[in-house]
C-alpha cells in the first residue's frame, strides 16, 4: 500500500510492522530496540530510537538500568538490588531502573502485568527491607 500523506492513522498501522522488523533485527543482533517519542508532519515522521544490549543473565541493559548501577549507592542501595522483586501495598514490582532527574519518584518498577510504575526512595528501601541509609 502506497500512501500519499502520513498521519495518526497511517502511524498506528505501520508501528507494529516496525515493532516486529526491529524485533527481527534486535535477534539477529543481540540487542533490544525500542522506538522513543517521535513527531510527524504530512510528509514525514521522525522516531527516536534505542538500543540496548542483552545481559548473560537475559535482561536488558537499558539506560534505566545503567542509572541505576550507577547511582543506587546515591540512595542508600546496592547495584545488585536491579532486579530485585519487592512488594508495596500487596502487589509485587520488579525493580527496573532509576532516573535520576525525577527527585520525588526517582525509582521505576515493573508490575506484574508489564506495566511500569515510579516511586520513592523511602518507599524502595522500605520495600526492600533496607533499615538505614546514610551518606
Amino acid at each position: 500500500m502506497k500512501i500519499t500523506k502520513i498521519d495518526r492513522p497511517v502511524l498506528r498501522e505501520m508501528r507494529p510492522r516496525i515493532d516486529d522488523a526491529l524485533i527481527a533485527l534486535g535477534k539477529e543482533y543481540g540487542v533490544v530496540f525500542s522506538v522513543l517519542k517521535g513527531k510527524y508532519t504530512d510528509n514525514n515522521v521522525v522516531f527516536q530510537l534505542s538500543a540496548s544490549l542483552i545481559s548473560k543473565d537475559g535482561s536488558v541493559l537499558t539506560p534505566l538500568a545503567d542509572d541505576f548501577k550507577r547511582f543506587a549507592k546515591n540512595y542508600g542501595l546496592q547495584a545488585s538490588d536491579l532486579g530485585r522483586d519487592f512488594t508495596l501495598r500487596g502487589v509485587v514490582y520488579t525493580l527496573k531502573g532509576l532516573n535520576p532527574r525525577a527527585r520525588t519518584r526517582p525509582f521505576i518498577a515493573t508490575r506484574g502485568d508489564g506495566k511500569d510504575y515510579i516511586f520513592t526512595a523511602v518507599d524502595v528501601r522500605a520495600a526492600l527491607g533496607v533499615k538505614t541509609f546514610s551518606l
